[in-house]
């Protein structure tokens, strides 16, 4: 249970957590974006649709909400977009910008999330996945488990039935992506 939330036309802006056993009272502040969606025009050029939506571009948390707002004890994750305004990175790091991790994704031209990347630098920790023409996720590949050495690619095949729900579940190394 949160003790104090703002909302602002709908949008959450502020939560402020009950104490902790030290008697901080941590407070998550949210911001937010109009973003629009692109979209390719008659002539093949990508333009604006015009439409324009809001989109979580940070929150904001502090344990103490009075001592912390840009130091090194904040904790700031921000959201970055691609033109669809599918989530395409999250980044995670300190208020002063230190300790960055940052993750991302992408997506097939549906709009199904076609592969993760974690936060080690290359795509060494990139993982797979796969859809049938439902758009129900049918297989998926995990990262390389130890950066391309001697362990294989773990990946998993699921059998959908007719209803839409799984039946059967496979998994095996396999040789890559």
């Amino acid at each position: 249970n949160f003790y104090n939330t703002e909302e602002t036309g709908g949008l959450l802006r502020k939560q402020v957590l009950p104490p902790d056993s030290q008697g901080r009272r941590a407070t998550r502040v949210y911001d937010y974006e109009q973003k629009e969606a692109k979209i390719l025009s008659s002539t093949g050029s990508t333009v604006s649709t015009g439409i324009p939506v809001w989109k979580l571009k940070r929150i904001r948390m502090c344990v103490d909400q009075d001592t912390c707002a840009g130091g090194s004890n904040e904790m700031v994750t921000e959201y970055e977009y691609d033109d669809n305004l599918l989530l395409a990175a999250v980044v995670d790091r300190a208020g002063d910008g230190s300790n960055v991790v940052r993750t991302s994704q992408g997506y097939d031209p549906v709009g199904n999330l076609a592969w993760s990347d974690g936060p080690l630098p290359g795509s060494e920790d990139r993982a797979f996945f796969f859809y049938d023409l439902a758009r129900q996720k049918v297989g998926e590949i995990s990262s390389n488990p130890d950066s391309g050495k001697a362990l294989r690619f773990l990946g998993r095949r699921f059998t959908i039935n007719p209803d839409g729900k799984p039946t059967l579940m496979e998994e095996g190394a396999v040789a890559g992506t």
